[in-house]
């Protein structure tokens, strides 16, 4: 049986935020999409956001969803962090937050 990694110094506990289109939302993704560029922006300067962007399909069309990872304190908090986004506020998306252990040091 393998052994889990589990938070240690050779691994960071961070939360990955799956961001889904809510149905008939694609023109308000267009007019809400500066605000939540504009909050994830405020979460990277407070180093919270790691890194997000669009998921994309074979022809890298954007698909409407997403995918960003955050820090935070707990799951709920990383989740009352994701739902102030103004796209999951607003009813634009969906958001799904999962822990997950981003290896940070590969030398061991």
């Amino acid at each position: 049986m393998t052994t889990m990694p589990t938070a240690d110094d050779t691994h960071e506990l961070v939360f990955l935020v799956r961001t889904e289109l809510n149905e008939g939302k694609a023109e308000a993704l267009r007019t809400t999409l500066p605000a939540h560029l504009e909050f994830l922006k405020q979460q990277y300067a407070a180093d919270h956001l790691l890194f997000g962007g669009p998921l994309v399909d074979g022809d890298l069309h954007n698909t409407g969803n997403g995918l960003y990872a955050l820090r935070a304190e707990s799951i709920d908090a990383a989740t009352t962090l994701a739902n102030a986004d103004p796209l999951h506020r607003d009813g634009v998306r969906t958001a799904h937050v999962d822990r997950w252990m981003l290896k940070t040091d590969y030398s061991r």
